[in-house]
């Protein structure tokens, strides 16, 4: 596959047709970084496909398309790879940093009942 462009992914979504397995469409501008095209219903996602230092690879999703475009998927794409780099979960930092903001949110709402 080429360098995929914004014009080419919205065709490829629009002429997908059911098939046995997941397609998954590699973009030659940015190592790692695929859209996939699932089996039964054509729903097309952001992935990006690398490894942690020392560690086994692993497929991490960016975002569903059309909400996001090739242009977001890359730049989320640089920021995990970057993460990749220098040995970090890209999944596990996200599922802390969504329970630090959960527990900052709950100790805010507590805050707020206290003071009433």
């Amino acid at each position: 596959m080429a360098v995929l462009t914004q014009q080419n992914v919205d065709d490829l979504v629009a002429q997908y047709t059911a098939s046995s397995k997941d397609q998954y469409i590699k973009d030659e501008a940015l190592r790692g970084l695929e859209l996939k095209l699932a089996k039964n219903t054509g729903t097309a996602t952001w992935t990006i496909y690398g490894r942690i230092r020392n560690s086994k690879n692993q497929r991490v999703t960016l975002g569903k398309h059309p909400q996001m475009q090739l242009q977001e998927a890359r730049r989320q794409a640089v920021d995990v790879l970057a993460q990749y780099d220098q040995g970090i979960d890209p999944v596990k930092a996200r599922k802390d940093k969504e329970q630090e903001q959960e527990d900052a949110a709950r100790i805010k709402h507590r805050k707020r009942i206290s003071l009433n």
